[in-house]
């Protein structure tokens, strides 16, 4: 009787043990499909929110931010030169990274500061309004193709001087040695992580831009002149000049560059050895300067 009455209390029993072990299945399904559709979701916002924020490595300032405001000022060209000279020291202190399709090419860069024997083109500017600087341009396959523009205003852009050439990197302009080449993939490595960081997404554009080097502070080229006109009043006289220029780059990044004359320009009318020019682009100096 009583293995009778076991029997039939499982009979009883087993239906309800199933239910009950489908109905786990059941939960245990549904807890996992929630489970799956939080990290979904989570994976999802996250993925917003990365595409949305903005890029901090584009916000993280220059190393030359505090120059450039500097010399925004006209007033502080005037009568701050002391602490300008510091930051310019500096700057060139730092041996810092850059890219010549990144920091050379492109845009008109105003030239803002001088130190040293002042160039001949400075003396003809007779406004202090006046525009003057260079524009550099690298084309062509494995970005052989360089030349270089040189603007000076001497009554605005009513009557200036234009220069025309090309320039190329130069390991004879001096005796010093040659400035070290790194490759794009070792940018971040070593002493120069700290520097390389501060550059604007550096990494990304130098590949984006089919760059296969980089360059350490400080870098010599050798200019050529070719051509040089004289504008004014909408007339152009052509001018027949040739010469040759020594230039030395100590520092440059996208917003502002510092060259120095190694040694004399075949004129030596035109810059001396020991001239120093800092040039910031020119859309941070005036915003609707074009060149004509």
């Amino acid at each position: 009787n009583d293995a009778c009455l076991g029997t039939e209390k499982r009979d009883r029993c087993l239906p309800i043990v199933k239910q009950l072990n489908s109905k786990m299945k059941q939960s245990i399904v549904q807890i996992f499909i929630f489970f799956y559709f939080c990290e979904i979701s989570r994976v999802f916002a996250f993925a917003v929110t990365q595409s949305t924020a903005p890029n901090t490595r584009e916000q993280v300032p220059l190393p030359s931010a505090e120059l450039v405001s500097l010399l925004q000022n006209k007033e502080n060209i005037r009568n701050d030169r002391g602490k300008i000279d510091c930051a310019i020291e500096d700057l060139i202190n730092m041996r810092v990274v850059f890219d010549p399709l990144e920091c050379l090419n492109g845009p008109f860069y105003a030239s803002v500061y001088q130190q040293g024997p002042p160039p001949l083109w400075e003396k003809f500017s007779f406004l202090k309004s006046n525009m003057k600087g260079q524009k550099y341009t690298i084309t062509g396959k494995e970005a052989c193709d360089k030349d270089v523009l040189n603007y000076s205003e001497i009554f605005g852009k009513d009557f200036y001087l234009c220069a025309s050439g090309t320039f190329e990197r130069s390991t004879s302009s001096t005796d010093d040695e040659e400035p070290e080449a790194l490759p794009v993939q070792n940018e971040k490595k070593g002493i120069f992580n700290v520097l390389t960081t501060l550059f604007q997404n550096s990494s990304s554009k130098v590949s984006d831009k089919g760059s296969t080097q980089s360059l350490v502070c400080p870098v010599d080229y050798t200019v050529s002149v070719s051509s040089g006109s004289v504008h004014f009043f909408g007339n152009v006289i052509n001018l027949n000049i040739q010469g040759t220029g020594y230039l030395r780059t100590l520092y440059a990044d996208p917003d502002l560059r510092i060259f120095t004359s190694p040694k004399d320009t075949t004129n030596t009318k035109w810059e001396a050895e020991g001239l120093r020019i800092v040039q910031v682009r020119s859309d941070l100096i005036d915003p609707s300067f074009q060149l004509p």
